[in-house]
């Protein structure tokens, strides 16, 4: 064999390659292991006692799951926003930062003597605002960040065993994942889930079977 048909045959294999790798990437569906089960989502069901009958189970799954300690509600909205341009995550790093001196302040000054009616409301507004910021934040760099998705991929791109390690409470499929993980660890024998939807919608936002997602 020449050098030009060397050549070209190296030309065509890696150009398969580059295509093959390319279509992966975007044919990606995060619901492929949506529902399964881990060590941290076992673990979860030990030291919370989800036990008992089965009706007794999924009581207690539901209970923990409206715990706001234990499923905390994530922005979505201003993820996606930290996908679609990373300055705005600097940005809110930055805010975050800059409420502390205030809540520190606040936290030292309650020690000492009674806050006013403005001052308390002030400190809870901060407590909240920095709760949830810095919880948004990691699930954002632990988690979001190191998925290859669009902004309008994550209401589908967290897992219910996800949800369960970084205590996310995020709209109905997720909730869905995490009940279902959750009941499967605990288990649940015969599990069965009824739900409806737009589908329209989730088409719009979702992976098409055989077609890629189209990206801004």
């Amino acid at each position: 064999m020449d050098m030009k048909k060397i050549t070209l045959f190296v030309s065509i294999l890696f150009f398969t390659v580059v295509i093959f790798t390319g279509a992966s990437d975007c044919e990606k569906d995060y619901r492929d292991d949506g529902l399964r089960v881990t060590e941290d989502v076992e673990r979860f069901v030990q030291e919370h006692h989800i036990e008992g009958s089965e009706i007794e189970k999924v009581c207690r799954i539901i209970k923990l799951m409206h715990d706001p300690f234990l499923f905390v509600k994530i922005d979505r909205r201003r993820m996606g926003s930290w996908i679609e341009d990373p300055k705005k995550l600097e940005e809110f790093k930055k805010q975050i930062e800059e409420m502390k001196p205030t809540l520190e302040t606040l936290y030292k000054k309650r020690t000492q003597t009674l806050l006013s009616e403005e001052e308390h409301k002030k400190l809870r507004e901060l407590q909240k605002s920095v709760f949830l910021g810095e919880h948004d934040l990691k699930v954002f760099e632990e988690l979001v960040s190191k998925k290859d998705i669009c902004h309008e991929d994550l209401p589908f791109a967290i897992s219910g065993a996800e949800a369960v390690k970084y205590k996310i409470s995020d709209g109905c499929t997720t909730a869905t994942k995490t009940f279902m993980v959750l009941a499967k660890a605990a288990g649940i024998q015969d599990l069965r889930f009824v739900a409806t939807g737009n589908v329209p919608d989730y088409d719009t936002a979702c992976i098409s079977q055989g077609k890629a997602r189209k990206r801004r």
